[in-house]
């Protein structure tokens, strides 16, 4: 092999791209497709020069073999995922979310003598979404929203994202979908950046989850609405079902939880544990199914050798089910 000039990092072969690519998918359940090379590539590149590596072999030894390997397999769940966010997002899906789903939630509780809401960001990122929701919660609830008992559980798996959710200081830009009302009536302005009032930041409890870690994710359940925007996408078929975040819910005893989806999950299909009849379907937000069908066979993808199988131990995660 042709060694590269000092201090130069080499090109990554198709076959480090394989073993590293399935490391990445077992350890995480994200899958980067035969046509991402380059992506991961380009995102790797700055965790070798933090570890004076020269080529991505040598990483992937790291990540596998090193006993000290945590720290670093944080920082690569950092580098693969994608915390690109605001507030607002998506606003006829927040629409149905705060004229449609909301209040069918709070009506039902009601009968029921249950003023309990539990609402769930899977892939919360820096913040925006689960703050979104809470935003909204104290909207629907107005003055009635110290009688309630609220809680928004945001998980990522990204420490990074979560360090700036919990800081909870935002940019212009991160704002720019904010109405001028909310804006004023929800921020309060730090410098050149707007800080989420502590009524809204206290509802949300934000967590470190790897969505993959099929035991913890067992612990998620009891929630009323699910908003996993731009989640499922970044997992083959065959790892979603077997997560079974979205059917999970009625098995923990809520019946009619929801769930929101992104654009580009829609376009992909709707998985099979949400149902597409809903009312609010057309916005992205669906009820879940009490059992999901057979899950579909796994992506084609280049086979695995035996000899790439990770037995390095996950990072250690604690995931709380909401209270």
């Amino acid at each position: 092999m042709d060694e590269a000039p000092a201090g130069a990092t080499r090109n990554m072969t198709d076959e480090t791209f394989i073993l590293l690519r399935d490391f990445i998918y077992e350890q995480s359940g994200i899958y980067f497709a035969d046509n991402r090379k380059g992506q991961l590539e380009a995102r790797l590149a700055l965790r070798l020069k933090v570890n004076n590596l020269s080529d991505y072999d040598k990483y992937y030894y790291l990540l596998k073999y090193d006993p000290n390997s945590a720290r670093e397999m944080r920082a690569l769940f950092d580098s693969v995922t994608t915390n690109e966010t605001s507030f607002f997002r998506s606003l006829p899906q927040i629409q149905a979310f705060q004229e449609k789903v909301l209040p069918e939630v709070v009506t039902r509780k009601e009968k029921l003598n249950e003023r309990r809401i539990r609402l769930w960001s899977a892939g919360c990122s820096t913040g925006e979404e689960p703050y979104t929701m809470g935003i909204v919660l104290r909207q629907v609830l107005n003055d009635d929203s110290a009688a309630w008992d609220v809680k928004i559980v945001a998980s990522d798996i990204s420490e990074k994202a979560l360090r700036s959710a919990r800081a909870a200081l935002y940019s212009d830009y991160s704002l720019r979908s904010v109405p001028p009302g909310i804006k004023q009536g929800f921020f309060v302005p730090e410098g050149s950046s707007h800080r989420i009032v502590d009524h809204v930041r206290n509802l949300v409890d934000l967590q470190y989850l790897n969505l993959n870690d099929t035991r913890r994710v067992q612990l998620m359940k009891g929630f009323d609405v699910i908003f996993c925007r731009n989640v499922l996408i970044y997992f083959a078929p065959e790892r979603v079902v077997d997560a079974d975040l979205l059917g999970r819910q009625r098995r923990g005893g809520v019946q009619d939880a929801l769930a929101r989806l992104g654009d580009a999950e829609q376009r992909g299909g709707h998985p099979p544990q949400l149902d597409a009849r809903a009312p609010s379907a057309a916005a992205g937000i669906h009820r879940t199914c009490s059992r999901a069908p057979s899950p579909p066979g796994p992506p084609a993808r280049s086979p695995t050798p035996r000899s790439t199988r990770s037995s390095m131990p996950r990072p250690a995660v604690t995931a709380k089910a909401p209270a």
